[in-house]
C-alpha cells in the first residue's frame, strides 16, 4: 500500500533504484522540467531537489504561482544551503522546508583555503616586487560561524592562524579565541590581517561589507568571502578597490553577476574572482545521506534534519 508519493530530481538510474527499494510503502517520481505540469506530479506530497541542473524552469515557475497548483505538498528539500531566492515565496507556504546546511563545509572551506592561499603568496605574479607571505601568526576574524566558518578555523588553526569571530548567535567554539556579537564588527575589524565571511544571507547581514566596514580594515588586509552576493555592497567595494590599501581580495560570485556587474574586477591587482565553485564538490554523499535521512524521518513523521526558519532566513 502506497502511502506518500515524492518526487525527486537530479538522481541517477541507481540511487533512484535504491531509494525505491529502500522505501517501499511510498511512490517515488522523476521531477523535471519536462514533466513537472503533470497531474501525476502535482498530486505529490513532497518535492525532494538532489540536483537543481534538470528543473531551472520548474523553479522559476514554482515559486512564482506554481506552487498553488500542487495541493497537496508538505514538504521541499534542498540540497543547497542558502536558499534566500526563494524565502519571500516560502512565508507564505504552509509547508516544512529542508536544506543542505553544512553539507558544503568541506568542500567551501578548501575553496577558501584556496584563494587564500593564491593571494598571500602572490601567485598571479602581477607584481614581482610583492614578498609571498604566510598565514601563521596572522590574526583572522571569520564572520559566521555556521558549518562552513567552523571548518576553515579548523584548518587555520592547523596554519597557525589566531582566529576570532563575529556570530549572530553567541556561542563557544573550540579554535577561535573570542567570539563577538555583530555589532562590535566595526569597532574590532581593524585588528585583523585576514577576513572571511561565510555568513548566511539575511536581513541583518545584507550589504554587511560596505564603506564604513571597508575603510576600517587596516592596509595590507586579505578579504575573501564566500557568502552571497549580496553581504557586500559592490559600489563601495569599487572604490575601496581604487585606494590600494588591500593585500589581496578574494570572492566566490554567481556567474550572472559576474558578467553583469563585475567585469571591472580584472583591472585590479590580488583580486580573484571564482564562478559560484565553493560550494561545488565531485563528493555527493554527504547530499545524497541527508536526503536519504530526511525522507526517512518524513515518511515516518520524526524531526527532520536541517529545517528552514524562515524568521532567521536559514
Amino acid at each position: 500500500m502506497i502511502y506518500k508519493k515524492i518526487a525527486i530530481s537530479g538522481l541517477n538510474n541507481s540511487r533512484f533504484n535504491y531509494i525505491k527499494k529502500r522505501f517501499k510503502t511510498t511512490k517515488f517520481l522523476i521531477l523535471n522540467d519536462k514533466n513537472y505540469r503533470n497531474k501525476t506530479i502535482k498530486s505529490v506530497d513532497a518535492i525532494v531537489i538532489f540536483a537543481e541542473w534538470p528543473i531551472k524552469k520548474f523553479l522559476q515557475n514554482f515559486f512564482k504561482d506554481g506552487y498553488q497548483k500542487f495541493k497537496k505538498i508538505k514538504w521541499i528539500h534542498f540540497s543547497r544551503a542558502g536558499i534566500e531566492d526563494f524565502l519571500s515565496v516560502m512565508k507564505n507556504l504552509k509547508i516544512k522546508i529542508t536544506c543542505g546546511k553544512k553539507l558544503q563545509s568541506i568542500n567551501a572551506s578548501e575553496h577558501c583555503l584556496a584563494l587564500l592561499l593564491y593571494l598571500i603568496r602572490n601567485l598571479n605574479n602581477k607584481n614581482e616586487h610583492v614578498v609571498p607571505g604566510e598565514i601563521n601568526g596572522k590574526n583572522v576574524l571569520i564572520i559566521g560561524l555556521g558549518g562552513i566558518g567552523s571548518e576553515i578555523a579548523k584548518k587555520l588553526k592547523i596554519f597557525g592562524a589566531n582566529i576570532d569571530a563575529i556570530v549572530l548567535k553567541q556561542r563557544k567554539i573550540s579554535r577561535v579565541n573570542t567570539v563577538h556579537d555583530k555589532q562590535y564588527l566595526k569597532k574590532i575589524i581593524n585588528n585583523y590581517d585576514i577576513i572571511i565571511n561565510t555568513s548566511p544571507l539575511t536581513d541583518l547581514t545584507k550589504n554587511l561589507f560596505n564603506k564604513n566596514i571597508f575603510n576600517k580594515m587596516k592596509a595590507g588586509v586579505f578579504f575573501i568571502n564566500l557568502s552571497r552576493n549580496g553581504s557586500i555592497d559592490f559600489k563601495d567595494l569599487k572604490n575601496y578597490l581604487k585606494k590600494n590599501r588591500y593585500g589581496g581580495i578574494g570572492l566566490d560570485l554567481s556567474e550572472d553577476f559576474l558578467k553583469i556587474k563585475m567585469k571591472y574586477l580584472k583591472n585590479f591587482k590580488n583580486v580573484k574572482v571564482t564562478n559560484h565553485k565553493a560550494g561545488i564538490t565531485t563528493n555527493l554523499e554527504r547530499r545524497f545521506e541527508l536526503m536519504e535521512k530526511n525522507i526517512e524521518r518524513y515518511i515516518y513523521k520524526k524531526k527532520m534534519i536541517n529545517i528552514v526558519d524562515f524568521n532567521k532566513g536559514y
